[in-house]
């Protein structure tokens, strides 16, 4: 509905009202520029498989993050994107840049649940880190018990702490949430 209202006032030329204001605000920005910045480096992020798309998802997240200093979720974007770019190229820094983002994330927003399942995410790369993640997905689905991500989060951290029985019983929870495309 948010990324509606954007794109409609944005094609009809329609100044934010109050109506849109408040849409925003539940996004975590009052800036519907920030949001609109946000949701592009998304759209790039969707398709990192193209080489150019990763940088132009930083890019989009870091001029939102530019515009909104205080929106939580271009700082979750970030962290996102420096993953990502860890998993194609295995550079630690980026992981620790990405590590640095979810952080400022969570600072910004302590009840983002995007903002904690990329830092499980982030933690699931770290070997001696997997505990922390499942802590992190734990936070994320108690802000949003149903977030697909986290759940699919747990249910790999907990395979990878050797964690058999709870790992498939949250696969389990990840398939009931999404039988037709729960592995995103």
């Amino acid at each position: 509905e948010d990324r509606a209202a954007v794109g409609v006032a944005r094609v009809l030329e329609i100044q934010a009202g109050a109506r849109m204001s408040a849409a925003l605000w539940r996004t975590g920005t009052s800036v519907a520029a920030a949001y609109e910045l946000y949701l592009r480096g998304l759209g790039y992020l969707q398709r990192w498989d193209k080489a150019e798309n990763l940088e132009d998802a930083r890019a989009e997240f870091a001029r939102a993050a530019s515009v909104d200093p205080q929106f939580a979720l271009a700082q979750a974007g970030l962290a996102e994107t420096a993953r990502t770019a860890y998993i194609l190229n295995k550079d630690p820094s980026d992981l620790q840049t990405a590590l640095g983002y979810a952080q400022q994330a969570i600072r910004l927003d302590p009840k983002l649940a995007e903002a904690h399942v990329v830092l499980g995410q982030i933690y699931q790369g770290m070997a001696q880190q997997r505990d922390l993640a499942v802590i992190a997905f734990q936070r994320a689905l108690e802000l949003e018990p149903r977030n697909g991500a986290a759940i699919l989060g747990m249910a790999r951290s907990y395979e990878d702490l050797g964690r058999d029985a709870e790992a498939e019983a949250a696969f389990k929870r990840a398939v009931a949430l999404r039988p037709w495309g729960w592995g995103g």
